[in-house]
């Protein structure tokens, strides 16, 4: 394992975790690094910490690769392109809020209405102190299409259709590491409502209930046994079992 702050968590050979309100990813192999989703826009520093702590450097950098266009998912995005030279990729579907973050966003509930819950509050305020209330639009991206294999990128990642939480969301299985990055089609804490286990985020950040229903079961199909989401710790196990549990679990 390599020495790294507390924040940066070692998940199988080449995969890395920065946790927090929202998490993000590293993968590394001899291609270089690749970022999954890029947090919040002061997330910057961290990314430059992490890269030292895994013993990489910014030239190794190959790009962004993003689940869905939140504000809490593009964060620094737009500063590794335009810093680095580097591409976002981002999917097919997604321009409206990759061009609009905040008022590109649609849900199924208000999400104010969620506020009388602590934890509700606490996500609210740590975004707000992250920058995500004042994000910076990504002016240029690469769509990224269902099933396609990014083979030039570290990881090789593949993109798996996961429409729901937004218009085009999408998830990326990383077969060497046996993981997929759910981002926030399915998630292990909600903010929203505080409550922790696999689950659809509250409906006050879910586009289509019936969608994101659906797009458990094209993750149940994948064959994988570490499961990484925007919201809470990794789920070991095979991402069926996260999938039923998901769809199980109350959907506020």
């Amino acid at each position: 394992m390599i020495a790294a702050p507390t924040d940066v968590r070692e998940l199988a050979a080449g995969l890395w975790m920065l946790p927090g309100v929202v998490n993000w990813y590293l993968v590394a192999d001899e291609r270089g690094v690749l970022i999954l989703d890029a947090g919040l826009p002061r997330d910057w520093d961290r990314l430059l910490d992490a890269l030292v702590a895994i013993g990489r450097s910014p030239r190794e950098v190959r790009g962004v690769l993003i689940t869905h266009g939140h504000a809490d998912h593009v964060g620094f995005a737009e500063q590794v392109r335009t810093t680095f030279g580097v591409p976002v990729l981002a999917p097919a579907g997604e321009d409206r809020l990759l061009r609009h973050p905040l008022a590109g966003m649609r849900s199924e509930r208000p999400p104010v209405l969620y506020m009388r819950n602590a934890s509700a509050r606490a996500a609210a305020n740590a975004m707000r102190r992250g920058g995500a209330f004042r994000p910076t639009r990504i002016r240029a991206w690469t769509p990224v299409a269902d099933g396609e294999t990014l083979g030039a990128l570290p990881g090789a990642p593949v993109a798996v259709a996961t429409p729901g939480h937004t218009p085009g969301h999408t998830a990326y299985l990383l077969p060497a590491q046996r993981a997929v990055v759910a981002g926030d089609a399915l998630v292990t804490f909600d903010p929203y409502t505080g409550v922790a286990g696999p689950r659809l985020i509250a409906r006050g950040a879910t586009w289509d209930s019936g969608a994101a229903g659906a797009s458990l079961d094209r993750l149940a199909e994948l064959d994988a046994d570490l499961v990484l989401t925007g919201h809470g710790d990794p789920f070991e196990g095979p991402v069926a079992a996260a999938a039923r549990a998901a769809r199980d679990a109350v959907h506020p």
